[in-house]
């Protein structure tokens, strides 16, 4: 399963993090990585929920986790990193995303220390299975490196406009799981 960190905003969830799910969707059916999940952390008013739920159905996601507690009201790297943590290791992610937004590369880079292993920035492509061959631009994009991963998990943010968002070809209604963190 591929879990994706999902922000969202007034108007349901953000660009960059279409373009995140647009990239795991095509990853995870290339590749064979199962369902793709997301997980959207800190409080969701009832005007967001529907505009959330249906682009992540646009996405293909199978399951919306919300992390939601009086603890995160406020955006905090390290406690949305363990509510990530918390989700993906509840499953069975293999890989967990978010966009390569300034947000989602802090969240991310937390998760990779709470899990001890490394993690990717702004990713391009991932290649192999096992074990993964993930490739972030380097130098400003003007040459790309490789990297290969071959821990349990593997963290990584989509970098930002190197993807087009675009619709599963297949709309998913994703079921809501709430997330009560430890």
């Amino acid at each position: 399963m591929i879990l994706g960190l999902v922000e969202a905003d007034a108007e349901g969830v953000t660009p960059t993090s279409r373009e995140a799910l647009s990239f795991a969707r095509t990853l995870g059916k290339r590749l064979g990585y199962g369902d793709l999940e997301a997980v959207v952390v800190g409080p969701i008013s009832d005007q967001q929920r529907p505009l959330v739920l249906a682009h992540l159905g646009e996405q293909g996601a199978t399951v919306l986790h919300h992390a939601d507690d009086e603890r995160l009201t406020s955006y905090g790297a390290a406690a949305w990193a363990a509510s990530v943590v918390e989700v993906a290791s509840s499953g069975s992610a293999c890989l967990v995303i978010a966009s390569g937004s300034p947000r989602g590369n802090e969240v991310i880079a937390h998760v990779a220390t709470r899990l001890d292993i490394l993690m990717e920035a702004n990713v391009v492509e991932i290649d192999a299975v096992e074990p993964r061959a993930v490739s972030p631009p380097v130098m400003g994009g003007g040459v790309c490196g490789e990297m290969l991963h071959d821990e349990d998990i593997t963290p990584f943010s989509v970098a930002g406009q190197a993807v087009y968002q675009h619709p599963g070809a297949t709309p998913t209604k994703p079921a809501l799981r709430r997330h009560h963190p430890h």
